[in-house]
């Protein structure tokens, strides 16, 4: 219990110096808004994510597996809807909410023609992800809302990808908590698309054994 207890303290040490990642628009309009500000208030969100798994990696009580297939849904649920709702959120989030407006924009010709080219090249050849905002953005959602579909989607991956390498690992909640302070906060929450990779890449980890190398290569 000590040494777990030490990991646990160094974790919370490292996050308790971590803010959430405030980005800057590089491409030019829709930019933040001048009175967006951040006050202490903001980091409960932060707190909870880092302090449910932390809580449970603690708790000497030992779980059914049913009852720990339901914790670990149910923070995982928890996790997609903090890492997709987030708002203003994110390194690349002004760049996000502009790709999002081309693909509505351009969405009759995003798959053909010189402006889908264009599209395909300013997403940086990320086809899969011009695909998500294309179908986001057909829902009809008002403004830039659509961006929370996208980013909820994407954040599906990231976590059953975590969720799921988490829980081959010896110590699954303290492995999940560890990850909170730079794979969640840092990365989910700043660049979308490659915290999607960063999922599939993890889910292929997590079967990467004798007799499954193909489901990981499909993964990977």
């Amino acid at each position: 219990m000590l040494k777990h207890s030490l990991k646990l303290i160094g974790a919370i040490a490292l996050f308790a110096v971590l803010w959430p990642s405030q980005g800057y628009c590089q491409i030019g309009y829709e930019a933040r808004p001048e009175n967006f500000v951040v006050v202490p208030s903001d980091m409960w969100a932060y707190w909870l994510l880092f302090l449910v798994p932390a809580g449970l990696a603690l708790n000497p009580i030992k779980f059914s597996k049913d009852i720990n297939h339901i914790l670990w849904t149910t923070v995982g649920v928890l996790f997609i809807l903090l890492i997709g709702l987030r708002y203003y959120v994110g390194a690349d989030f002004d760049n996000y909410i502009i790709y999002y407006n081309i693909s509505r924009e351009s969405s009759a010709t995003v798959f053909t023609g010189e402006q889908g080219l264009n599209l395909a090249i300013a997403y940086g050849n990320a086809p899969g992800y011009v695909v998500v905002n294309a179908l986001a953005q057909q829902l009809g959602i008002w403004g830039n809302h659509g961006i929370y579909v996208v980013n909820t989607f994407c954040a599906t991956f990231f976590v059953i990808g975590l969720v799921k390498f988490c829980r081959q690992q010896p110590l699954p909640w303290v492995a999940l908590a560890v990850a909170v302070p730079f794979m969640v906060c840092g990365v989910a929450m700043g660049y979308t698309r490659q915290a999607t990779a960063l999922g599939f890449l993890m889910w292929g980890f997590s079967l990467l054994r004798p007799g499954n190398e193909y489901k990981y290569i499909a993964l990977v």
